[in-house]
């Protein structure tokens, strides 16, 4: 894989806040996809993303595809939790409480 920029993210008023080549976004693709598999998540599995449109979120969703998983993507302007719920495990009419994937913040570009 190239060392070519593959994403640059922007902020408003702050210009370029971090950058990922490809080289770069594939390692943190493969990490992730690591993590997930780590949670049982395999192929033909639901797995639901409520975040904002991140590096991360972006990541995750091709962590979730490589294992042959679906990415569900939320909107995280509608939906209101009264309860936390798993975003790793299947539905049951029992199971209402677990926890979400943790999102590390983004690091900025020196």
């Amino acid at each position: 894989l190239s060392d070519a920029p593959f994403m640059r993210v922007w902020a408003r008023g702050e210009g370029q806040v971090c950058s990922f080549s490809f080289r770069s976004f594939e390692l943190r693709v493969a990490i992730a996809r690591g993590a997930l598999a780590a949670h049982g998540v395999a192929r033909g599995q639901r797995v639901a993303l409520l975040s904002h449109y991140t590096p991360q979120f972006a990541i995750y969703s091709l962590a979730v595809m490589c294992l042959g998983g679906v990415s569900v993507h939320l909107n995280w302007r509608q939906v209101r939790l009264t309860k936390p719920c798993s975003l790793l495990s299947p539905p049951t009419p029992s199971a209402s409480s677990a926890h979400p994937l943790p999102v590390q913040p983004s690091s900025r570009a020196a």
